[in-house]
């Protein structure tokens, strides 16, 4: 490839060819992009999952508790699980660090315990 463009026939052939490459590895990439892109995704709400903490006053004393949303190959839907994360007096409101750090642990404790096979 050219980092030099000569302004002529010559410079234009080579920039030519120097597109058509590199378009043509960004077909191959995307191919392989578009090839990986559903694995990652589910795999990533296993291991990233997307959890939304709440607050549980139905119960005493109050807590906090956590969502995820699963979806899996077979299933049309996706499946909703929730869990408690812990007493709602040990901590500042949703947004608090230490409560978001523990939703997190319990979250994977959770996905390990249900879902093993993707653990393994």
């Amino acid at each position: 490839m050219s980092l030099l463009i000569n302004l002529n026939q010559e410079g234009y052939e080579s920039l030519k060819s120097d597109l058509q490459i590199v378009e043509s590895k960004i077909e191959e990439l995307q191919l392989v992009l578009s090839e990986l892109s559903p694995s990652y995704s589910h795999l990533k709400q296993f291991y990233e999952p997307n959890i939304k903490i709440f607050f549980d006053k139905s119960r005493n004393p109050n807590h906090y508790r956590a969502g995820i949303s699963i979806s899996l190959p077979e299933r049309i839907h996706k499946i909703n699980h929730s869990f408690k994360i812990d007493d709602a007096k040990d901590y500042k409101g949703i947004n608090d660090i230490e409560l978001v750090s523990l939703s997190k642990l319990k979250a994977r404790d959770f996905l390990v315990k249900k879902y093993p096979q993707y653990f393994e």
